[in-house]
């Protein structure tokens, strides 16, 4: 729906069903709600939006089947015709629906935060610097529990081959 002109707002839900089937061990399965909800507003130079969810999912690289509740959120600033900036953020818990199987992790969370700048030259030629950082809280994963923090730096040149169609 849209309250404003600028303003959207979504809610999304409905029965989830999952299955979890693991070598040598009863399958474990259930129903479960899932819902989903977002806000977007859009000014002249700024836009923000954030949203939150609560899904069984597969658990993002961690082994088994976990009940996982999500928000984040960005904000974006238009500095100028040629610069911009950006930043981000999100949260993510992770609860096992399969505790008691050996493959299971466990439960934890992670956290994560971005920032971007970006600078156009030319209508085809941008350039991008980004920082993002993510901590991770896995106290079974000894390998996530001795180097929780991740950070990443990145410089991208983009050049943007584009051409009107029918022409």
């Amino acid at each position: 729906i849209y309250p404003m002109r600028t303003l959207s707002l979504s809610v999304s839900g409905g029965p989830q069903y999952y299955e979890v089937s693991e070598t040598s061990l009863p399958s474990s399965r259930a129903w479960n709600p899932f819902w989903m909800t977002s806000a977007a507003w859009q000014g002249t130079r700024t836009n923000l939006d954030v949203s939150y969810s609560r899904s069984v999912t597969g658990g993002g690289g961690l082994l088994g089947a976990y009940r996982t509740d999500s928000a984040d959120g960005s904000l974006r600033w238009v500095l100028s015709r040629r610069w911009s900036v950006a930043t981000g953020a999100g949260y993510f818990l992770n609860k096992s629906v399969t505790p008691l199987t050996f493959m299971s992790t466990g439960n934890g969370h992670s956290m994560s935060e971005d920032a971007t700048v970006h600078h156009s030259f030319t209508d085809h030629l941008s350039l991008d610097f980004s920082y993002d950082h993510v901590r991770q809280d896995y106290g079974a994963i000894q390998s996530v529990a001795l180097n929780p923090n991740s950070n990443r730096e990145t410089v991208s040149l983009s050049w943007q081959f584009t051409r009107p169609i029918g022409r």
